[in-house]
């Protein structure tokens, strides 16, 4: 988010603010401590979970994650639910308490009546028919009815069932496909010897063994090989400090310390302890009494050990249970079931919600205004040593304190701004964006104001120096100002500096200790003797709208823009070498809102689209950063994309801060959040047809393939994407982000389908995973069978090419008469068509737009070869009397008859055209200059004889007005100069003609 602009509307309460700012201030802690807000993905019906009854939760082999509802089991790909069923010798309904997976890869389902167990998975087969069958007990009908009934010893599943402890042993000399039969797992002679063993309410496997909540309300602790072998037994009781409860969930930590839960209680016993301590649970048991079967034990990637608390999660930090529950983002509801899986996320199931997986969770802690901030936008932040980390935000001021339970807004300083700092002393600097500029004192609880400046973006602390205060740089809506001593008493107001106009975006120390800073206008210097100069001005080397400024560790300094990216500046001292962009791969948006440098080296990217990290440093050490650009966003727990200008904070155990437009967000350790996880793509299944592809050959057939694949990387799952080739079918690697494709049919011969997974954002690719298929040519595609038809056909080929070429030779000559006949008929009809598009329809002479063609073709033609040109108009005499004595017909007859005439007396070259009602044009390329001679031929012509109309004979007369092309002459001049001597015919009593002569003196004809 950008700052914006200090609108003047806002001043009119500057100094009615200067006033009342100390009276403003509350010293007031958060009425209620709120505790981090925290982060998590639902899936359920969205994402093909169709009962939301969760018993339980696990991961197997391969990375699905596995779920048991009241209504069957499924897994989840990390784009969707799939169910166990019928197809895999489920059935089709029943609860499901329990899913365990044997160190060998079977997977065993526990219904409440019936207990099955898998297959080894093929690999192009996880999900094929039959893939279940069900185990068989030496007691007859199987009864549980408690979640969390089994537990895995190797590859033997260990099952409570009817307070009983049952084994179904899978022994090394078994023949491939042996299905396990339930036994007890004790004899009568282990529960002679310990009586507690004759009733078993819960079972735990450890890396010691196995524990057991078993006897009256007692524990007890197996130490036995993964065959099965009992080496040791032994009861816990009160005298061991564990009070009688139904113990439902046991966990050995990686110090070796115990743990046991009840309805009630924990109990821990130290690695090399005798006895063990009690807790009891923050708020009591809550909507788990009665369901204890449901408790877990867990412990986390970072050692913390977490369990179900009355209205959430507890989790164990310093000693101390914290709850996590609606406050800060866990769904309220009963957890039924909770686990990390391999990426080291949190997943927890929420009875009759579905399944949720925390995003970040341990890795980031976030806080919002329902966490106690003043507002969720969030500006500048600052601290000093272990103080409180402070906030400047769009509702003021807040220092958030972290303890134990939760981070809390201590103070609040009111006064929306952009810029806070702290000084060694803990003092705290604020500007407001009505420009009030005060000092906070904690030990006092004093605020002064110390002045009022132009609005302020940053307040920019010098680094420590040995001996020298540091000063403070507070760069402003109007200019550089200046606090050399921010801890004196009492305090100086900030000083200008000179050289500096404008808004300063961003300060920076570089490498020399000297200052940098960048304004809306350009990018400026502070020398060792204090002057503050140009080194760049926007548009002549700065790329506009900067906003942030950072040195790398090649000393080469960054400069930000919110249109244009990163420019990077190659300096030496202060002048300017080379200039180049910085291109961060699949950067979403140019807009940069910040660039901060960390003790790492590693340059930090703020945007609208989440963090951009460029780490500098060369690793080739598995598990390390590796050296390129990194991105971080909501996927990984930041709180939300949209970062703030200026809004990152690193403290001194380099942990960091980021400011975004939903509140604030730590990142706790940079290091393990960044580290490259590699990425594990699966076959789920491929299909020929409506069957599982078999193995080995298989016959061609018309049936499509479709392959089914995943990645179970569920940390980024929405920003996994695909690249799969099938050879001979596919040229190239085909880029998708589905999870199917589709084959319409397969070619013959050996073919290898082969699929990647790639994140595009996190700059990670996996490597390939394949399979080979060998599809059998059928009998029609046999080399055989190809050579006999091959030879059949090249005979049919040679004889019905024969008949062929007669056939055509034939075909051709009818063509060609058909097309001399039809080509006849064309020219006809393109003839008449010219005619009627370039004659008029009563007299048969050009229309006028084929006249002025001919005009404007003439003039050329008389301009190119220095040849003389007349053009006559003539209009016909008294022509209305005739249309009055005869009607219009009448005149039609009379100028039809006129044309015949004119049209049979033209010469080659020559054009008559009609002009408009009884007016013609002569185009007249032979008529002499000063004649017009030509011009009284065809006058006599027209008008020699008397004209037949209805019975009669009636003499003609016509004015003719002739004029010479001169150069320069266009058709409008010439036609102009026409109807001048025509009109002069007409006043000169008509029947004649008017020609233009050299001299240009009218000469009557």
């Amino acid at each position: 988010m950008n700052r914006g602009s200090f609108g003047p509307a806002a001043r009119v309460w500057r100094w009615v603010a200067f006033l009342l700012l100390p009276i403003m201030v509350m010293l007031a802690s958060s009425p209620a401590a709120r505790a981090q807000r925290l982060t998590f993905r639902q899936y359920s019906q969205d994402q093909g979970l169709s009962n939301l009854g969760l018993q339980c939760l696990n991961q197997d082999r391969s990375g699905f994650v596995l779920v048991c509802t009241e209504n069957g089991a499924a897994r989840y790909d990390g784009r969707e639910f799939q169910l166990f069923g019928t197809e895999q010798g489920l059935p089709g309904q029943g609860i499901v308490y329990d899913m365990e997976v044997a160190a060998d890869g079977r997977l065993f389902v526990v219904f409440s009546n019936a207990v099955y167990v898998s297959e080894l998975a093929r690999p192009l087969d996880p999900f094929a028919r039959g893939h279940f069958t069900a185990l068989r007990s030496d007691t007859g009908p199987i009864e549980i009815d408690a979640a969390h009934a089994g537990a895995m010893l190797g590859n033997d599943l260990l099952l409570v069932e009817r307070g009983q402890l049952r084994i179904a042993r899978t022994n090394p000399g078994d023949a491939p496909g042996t299905i396990p039969k339930l036994t007890a797992f004790f004899t009568p002679a282990m529960i002679a010897h310990d009586p507690a063993l004759a009733h078993i309410v819960s079972v735990t496997i450890t890396s010691d063994g196995f524990w057991l909540g078993c006897g009256d309300g007692q524990a007890c602790h197996i130490v036995a090989t993964n065959d099965g072998t009992i080496r040791s037994v032994a009861v816990f009781g009160p005298s061991d400090g564990l009070p009688k409860r139904h113990w439902a969930a046991f966990l050995r930590d990686r110090h070796g310390t115990i743990w046991a839960r009840s309805l009630d209680l924990i109990a821990r016993r130290a690695a090399d302890g005798s006895r063990f301590t009690i807790e009891e649970i923050p708020g009591g048991p809550g909507r788990y009494a009665g369901h204890a079967d449901r408790l877990v034990l867990t412990e986390a990637p970072s050692g913390h050990v977490l369990t179900q608390g009355r209205t959430g999660l507890l989790i164990r930090k310093d000693g101390v249970w914290r709850s996590l529950n609606l406050v800060q983002g866990v769904p309220e509801g009963e957890i039924v079931a909770i686990m990390f899986d391999r990426e080291g996320s949190l997943w927890f199931a929420v009875r009759n919600q579905g399944a949720f997986r925390g995003v970040g969770v341990g890795e980031w802690e976030n806080w919002t205004r329902d966490d106690g901030l003043s507002d969720n936008v969030i500006w500048q932040m600052s601290r000093s040593g272990n103080g409180p980390l402070w906030a400047a935000t769009e509702g003021g001021a807040d220092a958030l304190v972290a303890n134990q339970q939760s981070s809390r807004s201590l103070t609040h300083l009111n006064g929306s701004g952009f810029a806070v700092a702290v000084t060694p002393l803990g003092r705290v600097w604020h500007a407001t964006l009505d420009g009030i500029v005060s000092r906070f004192d904690p030990s006092t609880g004093v605020v002064a104001v110390i002045a009022n400046l132009p609005p302020t973006d940053e307040i920019f602390p010098d680094p420590p120096r040995a001996g020298v205060p540091r000063s403070l740089w507070f760069g402003t809506h109007d200019g550089l100002y200046k606090v050399d001593d921010p801890d004196a008493m009492p305090a100086t107001p900030p000083v200008r500096v000179d050289g500096v106009q404008g808004r300063v975006r961003d300060i920076t120390r570089g490498p020399d200790d000297t200052l940098w800073l960048i304004s809306d206008h350009e990018l400026l210097h502070q020398e060792a003797g204090g002057v503050i100069r140009t080194v760049l001005s926007v548009g002549t080397g700065i790329n506009p709208s900067p906003r942030a400024l950072a040195f790398a560790t090649d000393g080469s300094l960054w400069v930000g823009s919110g249109i244009a990216g990163i420019q990077r500046l190659h300096l030496d001292h202060d002048r300017v070498m080379s200039t180049d962009t910085i291109a961060i791969p699949r950067l979403g948006s140019n807009n940069v809102l910040f660039l901060r440098q960390d003790h790492r080296g590693w340059m930090w990217v703020g945007g609208d689209r989440g963090l951009d990290i460029w780490n500098p440093h060369e690793s080739g050490i598995a598990g390390s950063i590796d050296r390129g650009w990194h991105h971080l966003d909501e996927e990984d727990g930041l709180l939300s994309n949209d970062l703030d200008e200026g809004s990152m904070f690193e403290d001194p155990d380099g942990s960091l801060w980021f400011g975004t437009g939903h509140g604030i967000s730590h990142l706790l350790d940079p290091g393990p959040v960044l580290v490259s996880l590699p990425l594990h793509p699966v076959i789920t299944s491929v299909l020929l047809g409506h069957r599982t592809l078999p193995t080995g050959t298989v016959k061609w057939s018309h049936d499509p393939m479709v392959v089914r694949f995943s990645a179970l990387d569920y940390r980024d799952e929405r920003s996994v994407r695909f690249r799969y080739r099938l050879t001979g079918v596919d040229r190239d690697w085909v880029d998708t982000a589905e999870r199917e494709v589709r084959y319409p049919e397969l070619p013959p011969g050996h073919l290898t389908f082969s699929v990647m997974a790639y994140d595009p954002l996190k700059r990670r690719t996996s490597a390939p995973i394949s399979f080979d298929i060998m599809v059998q040519a059928p009998w029609w595609r046999t080399g055989l069978f190809l050579t006999v038809c091959a030879f059949t056909f090249c005979a049919l080929a040679v004889s019905i090419w024969r008949l062929r070429i007669s056939y055509l030779l034939g075909r051709q000559r009818q063509l060609e008469a058909l097309v001399a006949e039809r080509t006849s008929e064309i020219e006809q009809a393109r003839a008449v068509l010219f005619e009627q598009a370039t004659r008029d329809s009563l007299t048969g002479l050009l229309n006028r737009p084929a006249t002025m063609q001919a005009f404007d073709q003439a003039i050329e033609q008389a301009r190119r070869d220095s040849t003389p040109l007349a053009i006559a108009l003539l209009d016909l005499d008294h022509f209305k009397s005739i249309n009055d004595r005869f009607g219009h017909l009448g005149g039609d007859d009379v100028l039809r008859e006129i044309s015949r005439r004119l049209k049979s007396s033209l010469h080659t070259g020559e054009f008559a055209g009609r002009y408009g009602g009884e007016e013609l044009v002569l185009i007249l390329p032979s008529e002499r200059r000063s004649s017009g001679g030509r011009t009284q031929q065809l006058r006599e012509a027209m008008v020699a004889a008397p004209i037949p109309v209805e019975g009669s004979s009636i003499a003609i007369t016509c004015s003719i007005g002739v004029a010479w092309y001169h150069p320069g002459d266009t058709s409008e001049t010439l036609l102009r100069r026409a109807d001048q001597y025509l009109y002069i015919a007409k006043n000169s009593g008509r029947d004649r003609i008017e020609v233009e002569p050299d001299l240009g003196r009218a000469k009557a004809v």
